[in-house]
């Protein structure tokens, strides 16, 4: 009873393997799922800063997020826990997109049709001006 027997330490270890490897999976898991919310987290900051380069920077990062979980066989899960906000990120990155060069469209409109004052007053005086 004191020693144990060849087929009880092979069952031994690979129980410990077992669980040394499950550990590995799951801390893996953790890991990628916590970089995840990160880039969410700064891609809703980018947004909400209106920095486009980098809030399509961490839009690409989520795509790789979106990419690993397709090369894992996870999709489904994916999809259903992680993906449920990707349309929005696009869709509000893209939103943005169009929002800020329509605002920059505007802009460079308005300073076109400005009158330079200096020009103004020669205009004023070419014409006649009141005598």
């Amino acid at each position: 009873m004191v020693g144990k027997t060849l087929g009880e330490w092979v069952f031994f270890a690979v129980k410990v393997l077992g669980v040394v490897v499950l550990s590995l999976l799951i801390s893996f898991s953790l890991l990628t799922y916590s970089n995840y919310r990160e880039t969410v987290d700064r891609f809703v900051f980018y947004v909400k800063i209106e920095d486009e380069v980098r809030a399509k920077d961490e839009l690409v990062k989520l795509h790789y997020f979106y990419d690993l979980s397709k090369k894992w066989k996870v999709q489904w899960l994916a999809d259903k826990y992680f993906f449920q906000d990707s349309l929005f990120y696009e869709a509000a990155s893209r939103v943005y997109s169009c929002v800020k060069q329509e605002a920059e469209a505007i802009r460079a409109d308005k300073k076109a049709r400005e009158i330079n004052p200096e020009i103004e007053v020669l205009a004023y005086d070419a014409l006649g001006g009141p005598k």
